[in-house]
């Protein structure tokens, strides 16, 4: 369907493509937040700058607001569309 084309490419491009690239863009892609998340936990320490740009040094509480601030808006706008969209419904009988 067509839902699954939109994820498959949103996945593609958006998080697999935009979050490799060391740049102001990945900054608002989920995968930067994740690998920001367990460089924290795991305490790695960053020697080379080359690395350093595909991880954050803003605080671990700023990284769940992100994350927590994209799972709204996606629940919010499938919501929406759940709400606005008219849905075959196939009766039993």
């Amino acid at each position: 369907s067509r839902a699954t084309v939109i994820a498959v490419v949103y996945t593609l491009i958006f998080e697999g493509a935009l979050s490799n690239i060391p740049a102001t863009i990945n900054k608002f892609t989920v995968c930067h937040r994740l690998r920001s998340i367990l460089a924290e936990w795991l305490d790695l320490e960053l020697i080379s700058p080359e690395v350093s740009v595909y991880f954050s040094v803003e605080p671990m509480w700023q990284h769940f607001a992100w994350l927590g601030l994209y799972m709204a808006i996606a629940l919010a706008a499938s919501l929406w569309v759940i709400s606005h969209k008219e849905f075959p419904v196939n009766s039993d009988s």
